[in-house]
């Protein structure tokens, strides 16, 4: 029993104890959260909190940050004092930004019941400095950049079978509720003696904005809001004074009502002036004015006060005014209008890049009318144009839907004079650029938010352009057509058609370019290739008088990111190509078709072009090519190999008129080629030809052999920038090559070009029948390339028209009659230069040996005329030809020309200059035995080795014999010949002390000779001549 009192004791007691336990606990939380609140100023205002403000601040503004004092209070509220933040590095100056006191006044407790008040907010003494340094970057773009949120998905509703969709109504806007925390506000602000600097320093220009002072007054969202500033301008050593007042009013009843907004805004400086006056009340009703705007700008005033601001140009200068007024009025349910006009008049634009070649124009006006149609959502711009001296922009049409898809249907008109455009703005461009004609333009824009379509025309006329050394280019009319849709939505622009027509092409194009820059272009070419050199001669140089026709056609593909990687690809077709005139005289080229197949990458960061294929199909022909080129706007790196195989039987029928008409060739013509190094713009310069002129006395076949040798030859000088860093290899082979009197078989030779050394390897060939091999070398990289030459030919069957062979053994100019015999020779030779006239022709030396066996001569020239004189028959058979020449000093010379005979022997010696001259002498003895008889008691009376004073002169092609006086003692051996031995004679020769003046007499020798005088009176008559 008393147990169970006792428990029931202990029972009350707890349940009268858990009342206070509640409220104790309670009550402590409240003082915790009081002492907390009560230590908020303590803690922010403690050099901690004060740390880790400037930390923060340093990182996100990237740069010092120095704060004297932060102080807070529930009474006086916000008090922070000399805010510092330095300017970056590399950057001049010191101060970014610098204020001396921040004070925000406010009550705290106010809050509590969905309250603000800011008493008091000032700024004192800020301090801003932008600059804008040498490259265009200002001074604040390093700070990070705020992230833009993500836009919320659409989501699209699903049908469902069975299930009607209403139809949507329009919405109903409500007025906008503000938020209860701020639906009682108050705040009192104020901007006190600011500063701010604007630097270009591109420009070198400053402006600065300072004594600026600003309030701010919101006494409530009931009534107007009230600001105004006012400040100085100082730029150039000028200062202007500046007013701005703003007087909004937004709400009624704690709601933002669109329908009572009203204000004013009035700004004012010595330079503009602008009044801003709207209500929309006056919109309600029966309608009213309710927007009036008005402004008033000096242009000259303002870009001088603000250029540090505005970033013009250094030096430019802009003068003129703009007047601009729009008016807006109409009762907001039904129609609101809207009407304007701006007018820029007295316009120049001088100095900066307009040099001495300003901009002036009397008068631009813009001007607008537009109808809004609130009820029925639906805007009518009536015009939008713009006029002036030289264009004219007039653009039309409707918006509907304005809230929501925004369904666009505009017409834009353009008439633009392009004359009178440059003559405006020519400053702007190169002094050789000169551009006339006009333009107009007829372009329908329909579509909505999402999709955008252009389609229209762009003609222009009586077009004339000039660019540098590019043009003139007239053309009386080109037509534009355009037609594509660009998607809003994710950026994507189809081409559907782009076309342009002219009087000598038609191009047409179509593709896609979407957001990420990728493009898939198709374009189409077909022209006319007279009515292009016609039109666009300055452009496409022909040589004169030549004239080309035929057409042409292309289909080209370009694909991939205009930032990473295009592939190009297509094919080109020349068709029904003639040429005639010009270098080809009375030649032509008739019925020409050549078709150009090409696939390339070209990356464009690495600058290089990878060349999948470039082949060339022709019926004659087909070249195939593949390779790749780096750096191409800079040193190009080239690897690259050739395919060229010729079928040389159709090329000589398709070229017949351009190649000499007894040249033949037959069979396949095969070259490979491969290609790599490096190649600079200025080291692939073209440089100047030099051609050699005639050859004195050489006839007209041995002229074009000469100028083959020349013929695309250039100068020396300068082919070692390029050659020393291109290399090459390849081959050729022909199987037959027929000209004239040579017929060349199975000519095959490889050749390289190494650090500008060039060599040949294998070069084998069949002249006329017999074996040739030849190996020649040059060193490029010399100013004067120094060349190594040798040939080898064995059996070769030789005619009257080797013209050539005549240099080296002058009996065998015979291009009238007929020579035969077998060839055989070696030659070797040293020189300098690519130029024959002014190089080669001079530095040549060299040696070989000619041998040519079993053959006839009949006609020749020389020999006739020497078998004529003694009359002889003009024919001769030979064993044998032998000879060793050597060439020096521009001549080929022969000490020992050996002419075996069936019947007698022949020795000539002498030389032959390369311009054909030549100067040869018989062997005495070998002519006396010819003469037989006293002739040859007489002649064979000279001493051995003597030369017979008959001389060959004149040139290869018109020789002629000529007499000298031989010399005293070999008329002493004449003499002695004819008289017998006598030593009294010989003394009295020898004894001579006055030499004998040399006298050349020329015979007729054109005449034939009389084969039948008698061989007594020849030699008669020949040594009377020789002592006349």
């Amino acid at each position: 029993m008393p147990d169970q009192n006792t428990e029931t004791g202990t029972v009350n007691t707890r349940k009268r104890r858990w009342p206070m336990i509640v409220g104790i606990s309670i009550g402590g939380v409240i003082g915790a959260l009081a002492i907390i609140v009560l230590l908020i100023p303590a803690i922010v205002s403690s050099g901690i909190a004060q740390n880790i403000i400037i930390n923060n601040l340093e990182a996100s503004l990237n740069r010092k940050v120095q704060i004297d004092g932060i102080h807070m209070s529930w009474s006086s509220g916000l008090d922070i004092k000399n805010i510092y933040i330095k300017e970056r590095e590399g950057l001049p100056g010191d101060t970014f930004v610098k204020v001396k006191r921040i004070l925000i006044d406010i009550d705290f407790f106010p809050l509590i019941k969905k309250q603000i008040r800011i008493n008091d907010m000032i700024i004192d003494r800020p301090e801003i400095v932008l600059q804008k340094d040498k490259e265009g970057v200002f001074n604040y773009a390093d700070i990070g950049k705020p992230v833009e949120p993500v836009p919320t998905p659409e989501i699209i509703g699903k049908s469902v079978p069975g299930v009607v969709k209403k139809s949507v109504e329009k919405p109903e806007y409500n007025p906008l509720v503000i938020p209860a925390l701020l639906s009682d506000i108050k705040i009192k602000a104020k901007i006190s003696n600011g500063k701010f600097t604007f630097i270009d320093h591109q420009l070198q220009e400053e402006t600065i904005i300072r004594d600026l002072n600003t309030t701010l007054n919101i006494d409530s969202l009931d009534k107007p809001i009230e600001l105004k500033s006012a400040f100085d301008i100082e730029a150039r050593d000028e200062i202007e004074h500046a007013d701005i007042s703003l007087n909004v009013s937004l709400a009624k009843d704690g709601e933002i009502s669109p329908g009572n907004a009203r204000g004013t805004f009035n700004m004012k400086t010595g330079f503009t002036q602008i009044t801003a006056d709207f209500d929309m009340a006056r919109f309600m009703g029966e309608g009213g004015a309710g927007l009036d705007f008005v402004m008033n700008v000096d242009l000259k005033e303002l870009t001088r006060k603000l250029a540090g601001m505005l970033g013009l140009p250094k030096g430019m200068q802009i003068e003129g005014t703009i007047s601009s007024k729009i008016t807006a009025e109409g009762q907001l349910e039904k129609l609101i209008s809207i009407d304007g006009n701006t007018e820029v008049t007295n316009l120049y634009i001088s100095g900066g890049p307009f040099g001495d070649k300003p901009i002036r124009q009397p008068g631009i006006r813009l001007s607008q009318k537009a109808d809004i149609d609130m009820d029925n959502d639906v805007i009518t711009v009536h015009k939008i144009g713009i006029e002036s001296n030289f264009a004219e922009l007039f653009l039309a049409g409707m918006a509907t839907d304005f809230k929501n898809t925004k369904k666009l249907n505009f017409k834009i008109f353009l008439n633009l004079d392009i004359t009178k455009l440059m003559s405006e703005i020519g400053g702007l461009l190169p002094e050789d650029i000169e551009v006339a004609g006009t333009a107009q333009s007829n372009i329908h824009l329909k579509g909505r938010q999402d999709r955008l379509e252009v389609e229209g025309e762009t003609d222009l006329r009586n077009l004339f352009a000039k660019i540098g050394t590019i043009g003139p280019v007239k053309e009386p009319e080109i037509k534009i057509k355009h037609d594509l849709i660009y998607n809003l939505q994710d950026s994507n622009l189809e081409l559907t058609n782009l076309s342009m027509k002219t009087s000598f092409a038609e191009i047409k194009s179509s593709g896609t370019l979407n957001k990420n820059k990728e493009i898939d272009l198709n374009m189409l070419l077909a022209s006319d290739i007279e009515k292009i050199t016609q039109n666009l001669q300055s452009i496409v140089s022909l040589p004169q008088g030549l004239n080309i026709n035929g057409k042409i056609a292309a289909e080209i593909n370009a694909n991939g990111s205009v930032e990473k990687e295009l592939k190009l690809s297509g094919t080109t077709i020349l068709h029904d190509i003639n040429v005639t005139g010009g270098p080809l005289k009375d030649k032509r080229i008739s019925n020409l078709d050549l078709k150009f197949m090409h696939t390339l990458d070209y990356k464009i960061k690495e600058d290089a072009v990878n060349i999948e294929q470039m082949d060339i199909v022709s019926d004659f022909f087909k070249m195939e090519s593949k390779g790749g080129i780096a750096s191409l706007s800079k040193e190009m790196n080239i690897d690259y190999e050739l395919f060229l195989n010729v079928d040389m039987d159709k090329t000589t029928g398709q070229f017949a008129g351009m190649f000499p008409p007894d040249i033949n060739m037959m069979g396949n013509g095969i070259v490979e080629l491969g290609i790599n190094g490096k190649l600079s713009a200025q080291e692939n310069e073209n440089l100047p030809a030099r051609t050699t002129p005639p050859q004195t006395g050489a006839s007209p076949r041995q002229n074009s052999l000469v100028g083959l040798a020349n013929g695309g030859v250039r100068q020396a000088g300068g082919l070692s920038g390029w050659y020393e860093q291109i290399n090459l290899s390849g081959s050729v082979s022909v199987d037959t090559i027929k000209y004239d009197a040579y017929e060349i078989k199975d000519f095959k030779s490889r050749f390289l070009l190494d650090d500008g050394f060039f060599t040949t390897k294998d070069f084998a060939f069949k002249l006329n029948e017999g074996p040739g091999t030849i190996s020649a070398s040059a060193n490029l990289k010399e100013e004067k390339p120094s060349l190594v030459f040798d040939m080898k030919l064995s059996d070769v069957f030789i005619n009257q028209n080797m013209d050539l062979l005549a240099y080296i053994v002058p009996v065998l100019a015979a291009p009238d009659g007929k020579i035969s015999g077998k060839l055989s020779m070696m030659f070797n030779a040293k020189g300098n230069g690519l130029n024959w006239q002014d190089d080669l022709s001079k530095s040549l030396n060299g040696q070989g040996e000619i041998d040519i066996k079993d053959g006839y001569i009949k006609g020749g020239k020389i020999t006739s005329k020497i078998l004529q004189t003694f009359g002889k028959a003009e024919e001769y058979e030979f064993d044998n030809i032998s000879t060793k020449f050597v060439i020096n000093d521009s001549k080929i010379s022969n000490d020992d020309i050996s002419i075996n005979g069936k019947d007698f022997n022949i020795g000539l010696s002498g030389w032959t200059s390369f311009d054909g001259q030549l100067e040869y002498s018989a062997d005495a003895e070998a002519v006396g035995k010819l003469i037989g008889g006293d002739a040859n008691r007489i002649l064979g009376g000279m001493s051995k080795g003597t030369k017979l004073p008959i001389v060959i002169t004149g040139t290869i092609n018109k020789p002629r014999l000529a007499f000298k006086w031989p010399k005293p003692q070999e008329i002493g051996n004449i003499l002695q010949g004819i008289l017998g031995n006598s030593g009294d004679l010989k003394q009295q020769t020898e004894s001579t002390k006055e030499p004998i003046p040399a006298v050349t007499k020329e015979t007729e020798t054109e005449k034939e000779a009389q084969p039948k005088k008698k061989m007594e009176n020849v030699v008669d008559k020949l040594f009377k001549d020789i002592f006349k």
